[in-house]
């Protein structure tokens, strides 16, 4: 097969027990229909992925990429850019014929970050979750021993949303 970015040969590569094949030349990956699933849960739960630099941040979303169609390495069909995960903006190539997906270089590397998430952005989510649960609480507690609503201050909503932020991060 050959890499239809840059036209160089692909070589069969097994990765984590997934055979997949890789370009020579631009280092672009074709993944057979159902490997990309397969494939990056297990990449995920791999300390140092092979070949996968996951200490950098996914800090800045890629741009979409000019529209335009790549021929499948498979089978010659016609690809089409799609976003992996419907908001990931990590932009692939799925052939319309025979689902393979081609990823270039970086692509996997991108996919494993934003499947593992980003810990600190997880622990901030949590504690804004777990704060507004207890001011529902507090809420409901002062109605029942009250007896009549008395909505939750949005100062003090806010006030123990950024303290708990402060010590997640």
């Amino acid at each position: 097969m050959k890499c239809p970015k840059c036209h160089a040969a692909l070589k069969p590569a097994a990765v984590a027990g997934v055979e997949i094949d890789r370009c020579t030349a631009c280092n672009g990956q074709w993944y057979d229909d159902g490997e990309v699933a397969k494939l990056v849960p297990l990449l995920a739960e791999i300390e140092n992925a092979p070949g996968a630099d996951l200490t950098r941040n996914l800090q800045h979303p890629q741009a979409a990429p000019p529209a335009h169609t790549l021929p499948c390495p498979r089978c010659q069909g016609t690809m089409r850019t799609f976003n992996y995960a419907y908001d990931s903006n990590i932009m692939l190539d799925r052939c319309d014929a025979c689902r393979g997906i081609w990823l270039d270089a970086g692509e996997c590397n991108a996919i494993i970050r934003h499947v593992r998430g980003n810990p600190k952005l997880n622990r901030m989510g949590e504690a804004i979750a777990k704060n507004i649960a207890e001011a529902h609480q507090r809420q409901d507690v002062i109605e029942k021993v009250v007896g009549w609503n008395n909505p939750i201050d949005d100062a003090q909503l806010l006030v123990g949303i950024f303290r708990a932020l402060r010590g997640a991060a």
